[in-house]
Order: structure tokens, then C-alpha cells, then sequence
């Protein structure tokens, strides 16, 4: 049966002709899910693997050192642990985090340590740097560095990183040779260059197989200073050569810059913290060089359809979030002031937009939905919808809002491929004095959620339940 839903008055999801909600089915919790730990601030999977940031958990080595947590899922569906990573020196590993599972060439995790700090007794100096490092599965399992990244403290190295495999192949697709393969890491600078920030991409080819043969290329973006480029990145599988998909067959890479000004179309008046995102496609090759090139720069509406004197939104923080498949981006904005209802003035709530790259020859990302937090005037505005996104191919949007009521939220949309439009799937709200929504993830139809107040981790999946005859009357009534 069809799930189609509406909003209430107060925000909360009634579901008209099916009856259901989305319950949990696995939780993970670290510690003693005091907070402690922020496990659960940063989160990501792929296929069996399912990574989980850490930041502030105490290590041998200092209060912040930081820890990944390292998931699996067996064929029944179950998620066991099976690996830990440490970290060192106050440097808060898995501020952010990323996994690749690329079958026989093996499984890699990127993660973020944007705090180091350590004091040498024999120099007596303290060595501060921002890390992002590499670790990949050794054939008992377990998760060994193999690579770390360092730039100058401050600069916000690792603050942001994803993390994807390259295949470049020759000939045809039905007939190729594979001549290169590796894999990518992509890490946000946010504070770099006076907080303009950048974007710092390291590759690594597998059939080379030496270690010191890493390359690493820069992306920037000329932008308004204190713009915090790089503080979410999001980028795609490189397909060169090996699958051409009418002719889309390049890596992309998506930057949010949440603190960028933006001005009007007339260049009249600058809105400062509007934010935007730049799109970039990938060229080159692992032994010619890559190069990332600038596709589009989004920005949201700044004419709006408000009241006269709220008609521009400012400090909107659009690309606090992102999200990226083959063929659409997902952003999200923390405050979008917008005319209610049910409150007689503008009323600022979180915003997602959606993206699609409708045209493949003009390099077109065009807007294709935008989903925004339910009014409520019992809200004041600052639930932070939009701290989190994801995007699961076409078929569910997940969007957080881990500052929702007093234990956060997050809200589920789907796409009904009947009506060719995106449809509200549902609320998820978190536990009391929780943060649920910091992070979240879609995988295999269920949502991943984590609470960094709770220390916890959650999947969830929609548990479609009997209707009450006399309570469809009800509704349909």
C-alpha cells in the first residue's frame, strides 16, 4: 500500500492511507552514552561498512584523542562490531569520516584529526598540525594506517573528507582494459588562507602499489574571504573510460562554502552568511595529473517572496551540509526566513535543497525540489534542519536537525516514481537530551542516525503496521 502523508499543525506526520512509523532496529552506544565521547558527530558507509566518528573520546594520550568505530553487516542484516581505531594526542579523530568498500582491491577509511597536539619532552616544544589519515583492512581484518595528510595547525585540515575509488580504463565498455585503479581522498580546509579555506584531493594507485607514490592537487575557489570553503565536501565514483553513462562518466565534487557572501542578481547588496556550493568535475588522469574543473556555483534564491522588509534572507549558511550521487546533490541551509501560515511574520526555518544535472553537455545543476523544515509556532526557528543530509540514488532523502525539540529529529522524504515527486516519509524524533539528525546516512532502505549527546548510533527502517478500520474512517473523514 502507498504511503502518502501530511503534515499537522505541529509538525507531526499523519499518514493517510497507510499506517506505519519508522522504528529502530539496531542501536549502538560507546561508553556510557553520556556525551562524552561525540560518538556518532560524523558517520559513513558503504556496502557492509558502516564508520563512526568519535571526536572527543579520552585516549592514552590525551582528553580529545579521538576514535573510529568500525561496523559490519552480515548477510542477515545485522550490524556487529568489528574494528576500533584510536586516536592521538588531543587530536580529535573523526571530526569526520569516510569508508570505501571496493571488493578484491580492499577496504579504506578516511578520517579527520583537525586537532594535534603533541609536546615533546625532548625538544620541550608542542608540535601543532591538522590531519587527515588513511587506513586500510589488513587480510586478519583489522584497519592499519597507511597514510596520514598534514598541514599547518588552524587551518582546519580534516574538518571535512570523503573518500572514493578511480578505475581508468581504454576501449569500449563492453570491451576495456583496466590501466589504472586507486583510491581518492578529498579533505576540506575551511580555515586556510585567512578562512577563505580550500579543498585538498589525494590519490593513491593500487596497481603502482608504492606508497610514497601518493599525489595530491588543490582545488580553490577565488570566492569572498571568511567564506569557509571546504567545510562539507561530497564527491562520486571516477568512471573514466570504464562505463559511460550518455556521457557522464566523470567523477564530481561538491564544496560547501556555508559562510560565503552573496549578492543580488543586480550586484546591489551583498547578504552576508547566505553560503553557497561549487561543483566541479574531474579531468586528467593518476599518471598525466588530475584537475578538478568548476562546473557551477550554487547559491539559494536571495529575491525570495518575502515581506518588504524581510525580502532577502541573509545567514543562511546554504552548504553546511552536502550530499553527492551520479546524478544529484543535496544541500543543506540551516535558517531560510519564510512567510507562515500560521506565524504573521517571516519565520526562519532549515532548508535541503535538491539538485540534478539535467544536462550533462552544459554542465547544468538545476534545482529540483526543496524540502524545509514543518511550521510550527511553538519553534523558534533554530533546530539546525539541514545539519546533516543524505541522499540514497533516487530514493530517499534523509535531512537532521539534531536541535529539534530536546532530543533532535530527523525527517525522511522518498520519491513516489508514480507521481514523479518527492513525498514526506516521515519523522524521526530522538531521545531526551539527545541530538539525534548531527549525522545521518541512507542505507539499503533504512536511515542511520547518530546522537553525539547520547554517544549513539541508530538504524532505523518504516514497520508498516495493521490499520484500525474505524481510524482510517477517521482520517479519511
Amino acid at each position: 500500500m502507498k504511503k502518502i502523508c501530511r503534515w499537522g499543525i505541529a509538525g507531526a506526520l499523519i499518514p493517510v492511507l497507510a499506517w506505519g512509523n519508522w522504528t529502530e532496529v539496531t542501536k549502538f552506544v560507546e561508553g556510557s552514552g553520556d556525551g562524552n565521547l561525540s560518538a556518532g558527530y560524523s558517520m559513513d558507509s558503504d556496502n557492509a561498512y558502516l564508520v563512526v566518528g568519535a571526536p572527543d573520546e579520552n585516549g592514552s594520550y590525551g582528553p580529545h584523542d579521538g576514535a573510529v568505530y568500525i561496523y559490519k553487516r552480515s548477510g542477515s542484516g545485522e550490524w556487529a562490531p568489528q574494528n576500533r581505531i584510536a586516536g592521538y594526542y588531543n587530536e580529535s579523530l573523526g571530526t569526520d569520516v569516510a569508508v570505501r568498500d571496493m571488493g578484491s582491491d580492499g577496504v579504506y577509511i578516511a578520517a579527520g584529526a583537525p586537532d594535534f597536539e603533541f609536546y615533546s619532552p625532548k625538544t620541550h616544544t608542542t608540535i601543532y598540525r591538522d590531519e587527515v589519515k588513511v587506513y586500510s583492512m589488513n587480510m586478519a581484518g583489522d584497519f592499519v594506517a597507511m597514510k596520514v595528510f598534514s598541514d599547518a595547525n588552524g587551518t582546519g585540515l580534516g574538518t571535512s573528507v570523503d573518500l572514493v575509488g578511480f578505475l581508468q580504463a581504454e576501449g569500449s565498455p563492453t570491451n576495456s582494459t583496466i590501466v589504472d585503479k586507486g583510491i581518492m581522498v578529498v579533505a576540506g580546509e575551511p580555515f586556510s588562507s585567512a578562512a577563505d579555506g580550500k579543498v585538498v584531493t589525494y590519490a593513491f594507485s593500487l596497481m603502482d602499489g608504492n606508497d610514497s607514490n601518493w599525489k595530491s592537487f588543490t582545488v580553490s575557489d577565488p570566492g569572498l574571504i571568511y567564506n569557509h570553503y571546504g567545510h562539507a565536501v561530497a564527491v562520486t565514483e571516477e568512471r573514466n573510460g570504464a562505463l559511460e553513462m550518455y556521457g557522464n562518466n566523470r567523477a564530481h565534487l561538491a564544496v560547501g562554502a556555508p559562510d560565503e557572501d552573496v549578492q543580488n542578481a543586480e550586484g546591489s547588496q551583498t547578504y552576508p552568511d547566505k553560503g553557497a556550493v561549487y561543483v566541479y568535475k574531474l579531468s586528467g588522469t593518476f599518471s598525466g595529473g588530475f584537475s578538478w574543473t568548476k562546473e557551477a556555483r550554487l547559491t539559494q534564491d536571495v529575491d525570495g517572496y518575502l515581506l518588504d522588509d524581510f525580502k532577502y534572507s541573509q545567514e543562511s549558511r546554504f552548504g553546511t551540509s552536502v550530499d553527492l550521487t551520479l546524478w544529484h546533490l543535496v544541500v543543506g541551509a540551516l535558517k531560510k526566513n519564510v512567510v507562515s501560515s500560521q506565524v504573521p511574520a517571516p519565520y526562519p526555518v532549515g532548508e535541503a535543497d535538491l539538485f540534478s544535472l539535467h544536462d550533462v553537455t552544459a554542465n547544468s545543476w538545476d534545482l529540483n525540489r526543496t524540502f524545509r523544515q514543518p511550521e510550527d509556532p511553538n519553534l523558534g526557528g533554530s533546530e539546525r534542519f539541514g545539519y546533516s543530509v543524505a541522499i540514497d540514488g533516487l530514493r530517499s532523502i534523509a535531512v537532521g536537525a539534531p536541535d529539534f525539540g530536546d532530543g533532535g529529529a530527523v525527517f525522511v522524504y522518498g520519491f513516489d516514481r508514480d507521481r514523479s515527486d518527492w513525498q514526506a516519509e516521515g519523522m524521526i524524533v530522538g531521545r531526551s537530551a539527545g541530538a539525534l539528525g548531527t549525522s545521518v546516512e541512507t542505507s539499503f532502505y533504512k536511515i542511520i542516525a547518530g546522537d553525539p549527546d547520547n554517544d549513539s548510533v541508530s538504524v532505523f527502517e518504516w514497520k508498516e503496521q495493521n490499520m484500525n478500520p474505524a481510524l482510517l474512517m477517521y482520517l479519511l473523514n
